[in-house]
């Protein structure tokens, strides 16, 4: 019954579209920020601070925050309008055709921080030696990032792609309270559709039968991770060894 739903297919469409673009969305902009603040600069804890608040918000509380802000004749599209010297006035919460992006910029800056904290581990890491070689060599800012920090940084980047897309997959609390699934069924993802379905409509048997397909997709996305994070270890391990041997030679 549940493989044959096609609301359930869709909540699953949604749900991988919500928690891929979120996922990008927050490796994007938390790399950039990584980026700047890998290297000390005078006020740097002040930044790092207020880099990390939005992770410290409770979901919830982004979520009321953000019905106040969205509202057609918010304060959010009277600044944009003011700015670009035209009417904007989206519905940003009532439109079906923009309530999931909606939902999914709230995500991205409520996570941004998770992905800025592991990249900056990453990036703070990457032993100097390689870098200082590839300067010494002549190459420039750009060819030392590609060719030899994004290298070094591929299992980090990989676990942080990870990690973030299986709990985008999970996100219930913001869309929850802000749309409730809707308008209609536009937000209507895994989570909450399973919750819909097992404790308003009360077809217990069919949620159950729903969060086992799901766990079992979540294994095997880890299973499926924990292999491409063992073959990135292994290339690093190989990588190592040459530029161990390299001088030797």
């Amino acid at each position: 019954e549940v493989l044959t739903d096609p609301r359930f297919g869709w909540a699953m469409v949604r749900s991988l579209v919500f928690a891929t673009g979120s996922t990008l969305g927050c490796f994007l902009v938390g790399f950039a920020l990584a980026y700047l603040m890998h290297r000390p600069f005078r006020g740097q804890p002040f930044y790092y601070t207020i880099f990390i608040l939005p992770m410290l918000t409770v979901p919830v509380v982004v979520a009321y925050t953000a019905e106040m802000l969205l509202y057609q004749s918010g304060p959010i599209n009277d600044l944009i309008s003011r700015i670009a010297g035209i009417e904007f006035k989206p519905m940003w919460l009532t439109n079906p055709d923009i309530a999931l992006s909606t939902v999914m910029l709230l995500e991205i800056w409520n996570w941004v921080p998770f992905s800025f904290i592991i990249l900056l581990a990453g990036l703070s890491a990457i032993p100097k030696e390689p870098i200082e070689a590839a300067e010494i060599l002549g190459a420039s800012k750009w060819r030392v990032f590609w060719e030899v920090q994004l290298p070094l940084l591929r299992p980090i980047i990989f676990l942080a792609l990870v990690l973030r897309f299986l709990e985008a997959m999970a996100e219930f609390p913001k869309t929850w309270a802000l749309l409730q699934g809707g308008p209609g069924t536009a937000t209507e993802t895994l989570p909450v559709y399973i919750f819909l379905t097992t404790w308003q409509y009360f077809q217990i048997s069919k949620g159950a039968a729903m969060s086992y397909i799901v766990m079992l997709l979540m294994i095997v996305i880890v299973l499926f991770a924990i292999r491409l994070l063992r073959r990135e270890k292994r290339s690093l391990d190989t990588m190592y060894a040459v530029a161990g041997q390299g001088p030797a030679g």
